[in-house]
C-alpha cells in the first residue's frame, strides 16, 4: 500500500502541473479526450486480467510446471503483437475516435485532440504486455514493481512538464510524456522479471489452442464487464463535454482524487490478498478464505471512513490546496469542489468493490462479475444523464451518480458472493 500511495503522490504532482499549465479550458479538455481511448484500452486490459488471470498463473505454476514457462511467454508475445495492432488503429482512426468521444467540442478542439491522440497513441503498444507482466509478478507475490505503475508514468509526465515549463505546447509535451512513461515502465517490469521472477522466457512461444480456450474462459466475462464499465466512464466525459466547456477537465481533476483514494486503499488491499484467496480456493479452504475477506473488508472500512469524512468536510480546501494555482482559477476551483463533494459519499463503497470482487475472481465466478459491472454501468449512465442533463445538477450530477452507483455495486457484490457459496458476516 505504501508504494501505491507513493505512486499516487507522483500522479497528483502531474495533475497539479497539468492544472497549473492548462486550467480547465478547451486545451485541457482536448488532452483528456485524447487520452480517453489509450487509457480505456489500458484500463480494460489491466483490470480484466490482473484479477482473473492470477488464479490461472498460480495453478499453472503449482500444478502444471512443465507448461508454465511456455504459457507465460506466449501470452507476453501475443500481447505485444496485439499492442502493435491497437497502435495502428489509433493512428489511422484518431479523428473519428476524437469526434465520438467529444461531441460537444468545437472544430478547433477536435483538431487539437486529434493531434494529441497521435502523440499519446504509442502507449497502446505497451499497455497489453505491461498487463501480462504485472499479472506474472503479482502471481509470484512480487508486488513492489507492479505497485510503482502509478508512479512511473505520472513521474515522467511531471518531469516533462517541469523541463518544458516556459515552452509552448504544454498539452503536446504531456501527451508525449504519457507515451514515454509507458515505454519506461515496460522496460522496468521486464528488468524485474529477468532478475527476480522464476520465468524461463521463450521468445518464439505463442499461446496454444488449449491456452486460448482457458484464457478466454477466464477473460471473456471480466473483459466484457470492464469494457462496459470503461465505456460508461468515457460516456461520462462525453456528458461533461455537453454540459460546458471545461467540463471534461473539471471532472477529470476531481475524479483523480476520488480514484486515487480507491486505488491506495481498495485496489491495493484487494491485489495483495488475491493470490492467497486463489490458493485457498484451489485447496477448497473456504473457511480460511472467509476469514481473510472479512479482515480485508474491516481494513477497507477502517481506512476509508476517515477519508470520506475529509472529502466531505474539506473539499474546497483540498481543491484549492492541490490545484489552485496558475491557470486553475476561481471558477475552476468552484466547479471542481462541487464535484469532489458529491464523490465523497461513495468512496467507502468504491473501495469495498475491488475487495469484494476478488472473492468472485478467486472462485472463478466471472459471469457474476460481468453482470454486476453491466448493471452498474447502466445505472451509472442513467443517473448521470438524468441528474446532469435533465434534473439540472450539471457536472455535480455526474459525481453524485458515481456515488449512488458505488453503493448499489457494493450491495450487489455482497449478495453475489453469498449466492456463490461464500457467505460473509452479517454486517457486510
Amino acid at each position: 500500500m505504501s508504494l501505491t500511495f507513493a505512486g499516487k503522490l507522483a500522479g497528483l504532482l502531474a495533475d497539479v502541473l497539468l492544472a497549473a499549465r492548462l486550467g480547465t479550458g478547451q486545451t485541457a479538455d482536448a488532452l483528456f479526450i485524447a487520452l480517453g481511448f489509450p487509457l480505456f484500452v489500458d484500463t480494460v486490459t489491466r483490470e480484466s486480467a490482473k484479477f482473473s488471470l492470477v488464479p490461472i498463473f498460480v495453478q499453472y505454476r503449482n500444478q502444471r510446471p512443465n507448461r508454465y514457462h511456455r504459457f507465460v511467454s506466449g501470452l507476453l508475445n501475443a500481447s505485444l503483437a496485439g499492442g502493435a495492432v491497437l497502435l495502428l488503429v489509433a493512428g489511422v482512426g484518431a479523428h473519428w475516435i476524437v469526434r465520438g468521444l467529444g461531441p460537444g467540442m468545437s472544430a478547433e478542439g477536435i483538431t487539437q485532440a486529434t493531434h494529441l491522440l497521435w502523440m499519446c497513441a504509442p502507449l497502446l503498444l505497451f499497455a497489453p504486455v505491461i498487463t501480462i507482466q504485472g499479472v506474472l509478478l503479482n502471481s509470484e507475490k512480487r508486488f513492489s514493481r507492479v505497485a510503482l505503475r502509478s508512479a512511473v508514468t505520472p513521474g515522467i509526465v511531471a518531469v516533462t512538464l517541469l523541463a518544458t515549463w516556459n515552452q509552448p505546447g504544454a498539452a503536446t509535451w504531456a501527451a508525449g510524456g504519457y507515451s514515454a512513461g509507458f515505454a519506461v515502465y515496460f522496460a522496468f517490469l521486464a528488468t524485474g522479471i529477468w532478475r527476480n521472477a522464476e520465468l524461463q522466457y521463450k521468445w518464439n512461444a505463442w499461446p496454444t489452442s488449449k491456452d486460448i480456450v482457458e484464457i478466454r474462459a477466464a477473460l471473456s466475462w471480466p473483459s466484457m464487464g470492464f469494457v462496459v464499465r470503461q465505456v460508461a466512464r468515457l460516456l461520462e466525459r462525453t456528458i461533461a463535454s455537453l454540459v460546458m466547456v471545461g467540463g471534461v477537465s473539471s471532472y477529470y481533476f476531481a475524479s483523480r482524487i476520488y480514484s486515487g483514494v480507491q486505488s491506495v486503499i481498495g485496489t491495493s488491499i484487494a491485489t495483495t490478498g488475491l493470490p492467497n484467496l486463489s490458493l485457498q480456493s484451489t485447496k477448497g479452504d473456504r473457511e480460511e478464505a472467509q476469514q481473510q475477506v472479512r479482515k480485508q473488508t474491516f481494513q477497507v472500512v477502517l481506512l476509508t471512513v476517515p477519508a470520506a469524512a475529509v472529502l466531505l468536510l474539506f473539499n474546497e480546501t483540498i481543491i484549492d490546496l492541490i490545484y489552485g494555482r496558475g491557470e486553475f482559477g476561481t471558477k475552476a476551483i468552484q466547479r471542481t469542489t462541487g464535484l469532489l463533494f458529491w464523490f465523497g459519499p461513495g468512496i467507502l463503497f468504491s473501495c469495498l468493490i475491488p475487495t469484494l470482487s476478488t472473492v468472485l475472481y478467486s472462485l472463478r465466478q466471472y459471469r457474476y462479475v460481468f453482470w454486476n459491472m453491466v448493471a452498474m454501468a447502466g445505472l451509472n449512465l442513467a443517473l448521470a444523464w438524468g441528474l446532469a442533463r435533465t434534473a439540472g445538477f450539471g457536472l455535480q450530477g455526474i459525481a453524485a451518480a458515481v456515488s449512488l452507483t458505488a453503493l448499489c455495486g457494493a450491495i450487489s457484490l455482497a449478495f453475489l458472493i453469498r449466492k456463490a457459496g461464500l457467505p460473509l458476516s452479517a454486517s457486510l
